[in-house]
């Protein structure tokens, strides 16, 4: 029989495989994290170009805005996918007490948007700029919980099972520099999943 040391070493190395192995699953799925990105209204206006998609840049529970040009109300634009609506809306939701105000758009719609309008016209560099934005924000965030869920525990693990990184990379079959992307909640893909998996 295994001595207890033995016995702990086993448990983190199980451990460690389904952890990758529930990284994997959710990595590859589509739809296993909802996710949204929030803007301010002037990320997408003037209110002359944006009032079509998101309304007027005044509180909605108002009929106009304040006459005071300098005075203008917080409103936040909420782009999501993955998603329903009205899961969005329970997040991100209406308060008139508060003077929360929030616009919902698809991630496709405001990307249409944004597309066209800078087609359109030649001074729409800040719409440029959201349309980066918002592109690398659904890139990152489509691996940022991955990247996180592995992260919380690599580091707690490999110090169990006393282990050199270089060795542990050999022993699960991924670089040292995968490793050390893991370690620091960074996502980096490759063979060494495939080969963690075969390894079950």
């Amino acid at each position: 029989m295994p001595d207890r040391p033995d016995l702990k070493r086993q448990h983190s190395v199980l451990e460690m495989r389904n952890l990758i192995s529930i990284g994997l699953i959710l990595f590859f799925s589509k739809t296993a994290w909802a996710e949204s990105a929030i803007f301010d209204y002037d990320d997408f206006g003037p209110q002359v170009l944006a009032y079509e998609i998101i309304g007027y840049q005044w509180y909605q529970w108002n009929d106009v805005g304040s006459p005071d040009p300098r005075k203008i109300d917080d409103i936040k634009v909420v782009i999501y996918w993955n998603e329903p609506l009205a899961s969005i809306k329970e997040k991100y939701a209406v308060n008139k007490k508060k003077n929360k105000d929030f616009r919902y758009l698809t991630y496709e719609t405001a990307m249409k948007y944004l597309d066209s309008t800078i087609a359109k016209y030649q001074d729409a560099s800040h719409l440029t700029e959201t349309r980066k934005k918002l592109v690398k924000l659904k890139k990152q965030r489509g691996t940022e919980p991955i990247a996180l869920l592995l992260s919380q525990r690599f580091n707690s693990i490999t110090l169990s099972l006393g282990m050199s990184q270089n060795k542990f990379a050999a022993a699960f079959g991924i670089s040292v520099n995968t490793l050390r992307h893991w370690e620091r909640g960074e996502n980096s893909t490759g063979s060494g999943f495939s080969s963690i998996e075969r390894g079950r």
